[in-house]
């Protein structure tokens, strides 16, 4: 939910595409998107600062790829109503995956059997995926192991929730609400109601 470009193309393309577009909490995106890019050699876009530097520029527009993590969300927010667009949370994956895999079954039309998706499901597990991880790691650029780690990077990092809450300081959260506050005028006016269950302990 924090490495797509605004979507702007389904009005141009054939009536039967499918969207799917992934959300996770500022706090937790935040965390998990520092990691990656602090991994990432600078050569190949990675990222330099220190961790109080990249909530700065997380929180600022114009400051990191993609723009900001609630313009972001702005910027999907009619799409979000298009039956073409399927809005799932990392949080719903965690909580409940096969649920979750079943939806995305349904609105991409894959036609699973029940039987089919109770195969798969262990798959998409955190677990799985960290065991298999040469199946996911980019191979576009380059990985660095930073100095003060005792191991070496894993692309399959935590698979948590709640890393945000943990790791923000008061002033990080401040950060946080002044970026929904750019985006969302007056208080967070016109914030679309499915991100609010995202921004709890937040606003």
């Amino acid at each position: 939910g924090n490495t797509c470009p605004k979507m702007d193309r389904p009005k141009k393309i054939q009536k039967n595409a499918r969207y799917i577009y992934m959300i996770r909490r500022p706090d937790d995106a935040c965390v998990s998107f520092y990691h990656h890019l602090s991994h990432q050699s600078i050569e190949d876009g990675g990222y330099s600062g220190s961790f109080d530097d990249f909530v700065h520029d997380f929180t600022h527009a114009g400051n990191m790829p993609y723009g900001t993590w609630s313009a972001h969300i702005k910027s999907w927010m009619k799409c979000s109503e298009d039956e073409r667009v399927l809005v799932l949370s990392y949080e719903d994956l965690k909580k409940d995956l096969k649920g979750s895999v079943q939806k995305v079954n349904k609105h991409c039309g894959f036609g699973l059997s029940e039987d089919r998706v109770e195969e798969l499901v262990p798959q998409f597990t955190f677990d799985w995926m960290r065991k298999n991880e040469g199946f996911f790691h980019p191979r576009s650029v380059r990985w660095v192991r930073k100095e003060d780690e005792g191991e070496d990077f894993h692309f399959i990092r935590k698979g948590q929730v709640g890393d945000g809450k943990k790791l923000f300081s008061s002033q990080h959260f401040d950060q946080l609400r002044f970026m929904i506050n750019q985006t969302f005028p007056k208080e967070g006016e016109g914030l679309p109601t499915f991100i609010l269950p995202f921004l709890d302990g937040i606003l």
